[in-house]
């Protein structure tokens, strides 16, 4: 088959994004479905790791590279975004269908699809703790850890309610939640010696140390330890 000359501009980076966009019927939820998705893909081929480059980031795992491609796919016409969820125009269909014809892996098409049925169905603080419970090195930079962290438990349960994990991984999130909010307040004590050495260079140290030591008792407790 002669490839169109749109299907031949199209970077690999392009491709798999119209792969995880078109794998099943419906839309992706949001863009930050979609760098999740494709971040538990690389989990699974590692070698697609060093074309997508993930990150910590802001909200976990992050791609600068996805990003520019998800916005050039919208942009060339091939993806649609749809008040925030994203899906293949006429072209990214026509283009879906040459891709998995040039590609021939079924194991990849599957994994995929596989991951759009598992984590479509996820509000973003469910997708966002399953991610950080599973992978808590892409959290040192998320601005969202304290909040996801303090509804752990809940996020948890509901996830167990709706039928979306078994009794067995239920266990298995709880600890790694535990080991999460231990790190954190390993970072409450290291902010807090921090700060009582700054404290101790200063005339009214006492008082500011008493009440430092107060807030950071507190704070701590927040954590669950």
């Amino acid at each position: 088959m002669v490839m169109s000359e749109p299907l031949l501009a199209l970077r690999a980076e392009h491709k798999l994004l119209i792969l995880l966009i078109g794998a099943v019927n419906g839309r992706v939820p949001s863009k930050l479905h979609v760098h999740k998705e494709l971040f538990v893909l690389t989990r699974i081929f590692p070698k697609l790791n060093s074309l997508l480059e993930f990150e910590a980031y802001r909200k976990g795992p992050f791609s600068r590279t996805v990003q520019d491609a998800l916005e050039d796919l919208v942009e060339r016409g091939y993806v649609i975004n749809v008040k925030e969820e994203y899906m293949l125009s006429q072209l990214g269909k026509e283009a879906y269908s040459r891709i998995v014809e040039e590609l021939g892996q079924k194991r990849l098409l599957d994994v995929i699809r596989r991951i759009r049925k598992m984590y479509d169905k996820l509000d973003v603080d469910e997708l966002l703790l399953i991610i950080y419970a599973t992978y808590p090195e892409y959290t040192i930079e998320s601005e969202e850890l304290r909040r996801i962290n303090s509804r752990a438990y809940e996020i948890i349960e509901k996830l167990f309610r709706k039928g979306y994990i078994t009794e067995r991984r239920k266990r298995e999130l709880y600890g790694k939640i535990k080991a999460i909010k231990t790190e954190l307040g390993k970072l409450w004590l290291i902010a807090y010696l921090k700060h009582y050495l700054i404290l101790t260079l200063t005339s009214s140290s006492y008082f500011k140390l008493n009440t430092t030591f107060h807030k950071f008792k507190d704070s701590y407790g927040k954590v669950g330890l």
